[in-house]
């Protein structure tokens, strides 16, 4: 008797004396595994390779403002005509060498060099002509002083931004899904340890109440209350067992090489989160998706104006300066062209223009609504954000609220289940109302550890806001 009643003394006063512990006292497993999660998850590190893919896109479409050459070398036979009436017969052979740099200001400036070889015919000599030219130009409405490429470096930062929020979330999603899966693996080790603990006393009430009934002390009803109990408490046991291991393998599945320890999931404490992250509440947060889009408006409102510059007409000031040399040998002729009085100076003006004007108003028209639309899907992501942020306060402070009830239920079960083996042991009550006392103790403290997990897990969707104004 003296044993029983210090084994259920003990086994009850335990479990509250853990709840009693603060957070802080032990450092918590799931940095570890979160961290594990990152550097070794397939689908982070694909994530983190399409990140890398975009950049690298985004950074070669400068190549339109590459440097360009183009070289020439050719053979062939000139039977054409020259100065009216006069035969012309030879071979001949070209070489050239064009370079040309666009500027991200809309200029360009090209280089060029050209030497052309005229075999020996019955009018002329062998001759070479050597020249070479240099010639600047700006655009003055399409592209004006750069407008079209600032437009367009400034859509890629937005994308870029947007992509790299959308694969963040997509980032922290998982990482939720892994937060999830570590406390759903916690909370079934401590109802593991819970249930594996209502089994044992139950086996000490049932050998007890055998016992009592060898000696008439006691009802068989009483005998086959404690059977009907601890086979109940056996078959929630078999259950959680199971549970447990589908949790532990849905673990190891996000988590490549977990080594997995049921020791540091039972010794993780959970306690009220409340307090950590109220403050953090009174600051508006913007969710990342949210955050995404707005980045992809801006990027379809400065590829509208982009869209817009490009059809308008390509008015372009030039300048060029060229110069020539023939001679009958190579190094003649280029000595020639050097020669200031070989020159050709040339100063104008190109107009390029579409001239089809329905479809530069429908392409106008297309980018005008996708940006529009972008604009409208932006707002509609930010109330949802501010929404979900809003509700994410309310629950995590209901959470709270429905956590002191359940530890203060718990501290009534455990209390009521501790004065009812005292009656018990006197033999001033039943095994009906004894057991129904077992149940609700239990439970109680199943409800507290399933509410404390269900907070844990509500703080992990921090994860998929980012403070307004931030910069990815």
């Amino acid at each position: 008797m003296k044993n029983l009643r210090i084994y259920l003394i003990v086994s009850l006063v335990a479990p509250s004396l853990v709840f009693a512990q603060p957070a802080t006292s032990h450092v918590s497993n799931l940095e570890n595994i979160v961290a594990q999660a990152a550097n070794k998850s397939e689908t982070l590190k694909s994530l983190e390779v399409s990140l890398e893919s975009l950049d690298s896109e985004i950074k070669a479409r400068d190549l339109e403002l590459s440097s360009r050459l183009n070289a020439e070398l050719s053979a062939y036979k000139d039977k054409r005509e020259v100065f009216g009436t006069i035969p012309r017969e030879g071979t001949s052979g070209i070489f050239g060498l064009t370079v040309v740099k666009p500027f991200s200001s809309g200029t360009e400036l090209l280089v060029a060099t050209d030497h052309t070889l005229l075999g020996k015919d019955d009018t002329y000599p062998e001759r070479s002509t050597a020249q070479w030219q240099v010639q600047l130009s700006q655009s003055l409405w399409q592209n004006s002083f750069g407008r079209s490429t600032r437009l367009r470096h400034q859509a890629e930062e937005a994308e870029l931004k947007s992509r790299k929020a959308s694969l963040e979330f997509e980032r922290q999603n998982f990482l939720i899904t892994v937060e999830n899966a570590y406390w759903d693996l916690v909370l079934a080790e401590k109802e593991l340890a819970i249930r594996k603990d209502n089994v044992k006393r139950s086996e000490t009430l049932e050998k007890w109440t055998s016992g009592r009934m060898r000696q008439f002390a006691a009802e068989k009803t009483d005998l086959l209350q404690v059977q009907a109990l601890l086979a109940q408490r056996k078959l929630d046991l078999a259950i959680v067992e199971n549970d447990l291991t589908n949790k532990q393998k849905n673990l190891e599945q996000l988590v490549p090489g977990l080594e997995y320890k049921s020791a540091d999931f039972v010794a993780e404490k959970m306690g009220d989160l409340n307090s950590n992250y109220k403050e953090q509440f009174k600051n508006k947060k913007l969710r990342l998706d949210a955050y995404a889009q707005e980045q992809r408006a801006q990027q379809n409102s400065f590829e509208a104006l982009r869209d817009e510059d490009s059809l308008r007409p390509d008015l372009s000031v030039f300048a060029s300066y060229t110069q020539n040399g023939i001679a009958e040998k190579f190094d003649p002729a280029w000595d020639r062209a050097l020669e200031e009085n070989h020159s050709e100076q040339k100063v104008g003006l190109t107009l390029t223009m579409l001239l089809d004007s329905e479809g530069k108003s429908q392409q106008q028209k297309a980018s005008a609504k996708a940006s529009e639309a972008a604009k409208y899907r932006a707002q509609a992501l930010n109330r949802a954000s501010e929404n979900s942020w809003a509700e994410l306060a309310r629950n995590f402070e209901n959470m709270s609220e429905q956590i002191k009830v359940a530890k203060n239920l718990f501290n009534i079960q455990s209390q009521k289940l501790k004065a009812e083996q005292q009656r018990f042991q006197q033999g001033r009550t039943t095994t009906l109302q004894m057991t129904t006392f077992e149940i609700d103790a239990a439970e109680s403290e199943l409800r507290l550890y399933r509410l404390l997990s269900q907070q844990q897990k509500l703080a992990s969707q921090f994860r998929l806001f980012v403070s307004a104004g931030s910069d990815l």
